[in-house]
């Protein structure tokens, strides 16, 4: 088998979104939101006391997830 080249395991392309990935999940108020939702659904009033951050922080950083896809957004009322 000597003389092929394999093919790599991932593309340039795959391996930069990977790294994105990656960098968005590198910042521990993320990760605890997402354990927070891991729980099921929860407004932001309720992020903030599970996860004793404060509200602009649990804001800004959903809408960091939001805008990453790794959480989705459902309005209900006024929540």
């Amino acid at each position: 088998m000597q003389g092929k080249k394999s093919k790599p395991a991932m593309s340039d392309s795959q391996i930069e979104e990977a790294a994105r990935l990656f960098g968005l999940l590198a910042e521990p108020a993320r990760l605890m939101l997402l354990r927070a939702l891991m729980a099921g659904p929860s407004n932001v009033g309720q992020l903030v006391k599970s996860t004793g951050m404060k509200q602009g922080n649990v804001s800004k950083h959903l809408g960091i997830l939001l805008g990453s896809r790794f959480v989705d957004r459902r309005r209900e009322g006024n929540f």
